[in-house]
């Protein structure tokens, strides 16, 4: 008897495992419509990264000195800190 259950089981967690799979790759052959449009922003976003964001971020850390770099950040997530008291 306990055979019986213990291959039952593994025969429905075989099946319930095909179908997830099947329902996965009904969504990769789905086309996304923004998708030259999503490529550009992020293109975009890598690029502002890369020559903008980062060179100040670096200069920013260069001059700026640990303590005062500790209060901005202690500062910025006490101001977090409010979205989770609302929720």
């Amino acid at each position: 008897m306990m055979l019986a259950s213990r291959t039952l089981f593994l025969f429905l967690i075989l099946c319930l495992t095909a179908v997830t799979s099947a329902a996965q790759v009904e969504e990769v052959e789905n086309s996304d419509p923004w998708e030259g449009m999503n490529r550009k922003v992020f293109a975009f976003n890598e690029g502002l990264d890369a020559y903008v964001l980062r060179p100040v971020a670096k200069g920013y850390r260069f001059v700026t000195p640990d303590p005062v770099e500790l209060g901005v950040t202690n500062f910025i997530s006490n101001i977090y800190e409010f979205n989770t008291i609302l929720n």
